[in-house]
């Protein structure tokens, strides 16, 4: 398991990996690149993340762990146009294990009947979360989370 550490408070993909400046973005892309599990956690200086963009879908085995301090604020305005989920979970063809611990997750809006403005998972995930708050998103069909299962 490689663990990436998020040092940079900025919602950014710049390429510039360097120790100091990889962001929430970066990482996450990193650890999609990377086959078999990968751990992400913050830097003990990092409090919020405001997105500027929706995140990179986590579509391979993670471990997201925010220590407990960490807010990751979608910063979407629909009054204004912007949806944005802050997190989107799920594997493309194959099943994923995904864990999100010790995490607030706040200001997501779906923007579609889907749901899920704070946290969608798609059937191929695996997922559990793990002491986090998921408050004070928005979604027609369940605005902090939505799981999407198989039919019967």
């Amino acid at each position: 398991m490689s663990v990436i550490i998020v040092t940079a408070s900025k919602d950014v993909d710049n390429g510039d990996l360097s120790k100091d400046n990889i962001s929430l973005r970066e990482a996450i892309s990193l650890a999609n690149d990377r086959p078999g599990f990968d751990r992400i956690e913050f830097a003990d200086h990092i409090d919020t993340i405001r997105l500027r963009d929706a995140l990179p879908r986590i579509n391979d085995d993670l471990r997201l762990v925010g220590g407990g301090d960490v807010v990751l604020d979608a910063n979407a305005d629909p009054s204004s146009g912007e949806h944005r989920r802050a997190l989107d979970i799920g594997g493309h063809s194959r099943e994923i294990e995904v864990t999100i611990k010790d995490l607030t997750i706040t200001g997501g809006d779906a923007g579609d009947p889907v749901g899920g403005g704070g946290v969608r998972s798609g059937q191929t995930a695996d997922l559990a979360i793990v002491d986090c708050t998921i408050a004070g998103n928005r979604g027609e069909r369940g605005g902090e989370f939505f799981r999407r299962a198989n039919s019967l």
